[in-house]
């Protein structure tokens, strides 16, 4: 693997360590992201260059993909709550500014990072595969800007940019923002209802395992023009995961139990009178995130292990010592 990786979104969790598992492998990258703080952190690094840019801006992109020979795209505006404005023009009009950008320059290879939540439709679902067919419609403005990224990207590859696209679910590690810490912060203040006693199987991505698929994504020729789950393989019940952090962190495994109809119906509720009175202000919790608590999400594994070579390495146990290790140093 040679050549110069742009990588947006660089300033983010999974970005970012992309950036840092490139340089120290001596690859020529060109990080780009919004973050000028995080960005001159990244650019301390030997072998990396930050660019600051407004993907959504076409010229910007040009700019920042400008002598590119592969392409990362995970930049993305990822909530559960926002305007569809705002989705559209991050997750819309800056991954079609950035195809073409990497058309233009004659990129050999693009990698676009989308995700899982496309799936979602308030059921259980276990060995969800790639083509299994999608929900009529999307959950949220964030799961359907995604998926308009992929049909971007794959028109992108029948024009002849060679294009991979993956769906890694729920990312954490040392470094996640997101996902742990939430889960922490509700332990902390004594408040994690078990939504149906925590039984949902929860598949989640380890970050070194999710870099790991995009290096595959890069250097695999049998890749191109695939779409791939990525995951760590090791579903486990949300009971578990959450009394593992619990334990972690000293505080009391949760015991609430809340039937699954009844919280949903709080989410809606609570939704509602967000829309009409405090549409900037995410609700406590959103019909979205009560759906990935409460059901079962599984995805299967046997065409990113096939074709893409990926191979998860880190189970969920070992993942969550980790992050509870560095949360404590």
């Amino acid at each position: 693997m040679s050549g110069r990786v742009v990588v947006t979104g660089a300033t983010g969790f999974l970005g970012g360590a992309l950036v840092r598992r490139l340089a120290s492998e001596a690859r020529e990258v060109v990080a780009v992201g919004r973050d000028a703080q995080r960005g001159a952190a990244l650019a301390k690094l030997a072998h990396v260059r930050f660019e600051r840019a407004e993907l959504s801006d076409a010229g910007e992109a040009e700019r920042a993909l400008r002598g590119a020979d592969d392409v990362v795209h995970s930049a993305a505006l990822s909530s559960p709550w926002g305007r569809a404005a705002d989705f559209e023009k991050a997750n819309v009009r800056a991954t079609e500014n950035v195809l073409r950008a990497a058309e233009r320059g004659g990129a050999r290879r693009f990698v676009y990072v989308s995700s899982p939540s496309i799936y979602f439709d308030f059921r259980a679902r276990e060995g969800i595969r790639e083509d299994d067919p999608l929900p009529t419609a999307q959950v949220n403005d964030y799961a359907r800007t995604k998926l308009e990224g992929e049909r971007l990207t794959q028109l992108a590859q029948r024009r002849g940019l060679p294009t991979v696209v993956l769906r890694p679910r729920a990312i954490y590690g040392p470094g996640d923002t997101s996902i742990l810490p939430r889960v922490v912060t509700a332990l902390e203040r004594g408040y994690f209802p078990l939504i149906d006693g925590g039984r949902a199987r929860v598949d989640l991505t380890y970050i070194d395992d999710a870099v790991e698929a995009l290096v595959c994504a890069l250097t695999r020729a049998e890749a191109v023009g695939g779409t791939f789950n990525v995951t760590s393989g090791d579903p486990q019940p949300l009971r578990d995961i959450v009394d593992a952090l619990a334990d972690g962190i000293g505080a009391r495994r949760p015991t609430r139990e809340v039937p699954y109809a009844r919280a949903l119906r709080f989410a809606r509720a609570l939704e509602l009178v967000h829309r009409l009175a405090l549409p900037r202000v995410e609700p406590r919790v959103t019909q979205y995130t009560l759906g990935l608590l409460g059901r079962t999400m599984t995805l299967d594994l046997s065409r990113a292990r096939a074709v893409l070579g990926y191979g998860p390495r880190v189970p969920v146990r070992e993942g969550l010592a980790r992050w509870l290790r560095v949360r404590r140093a």
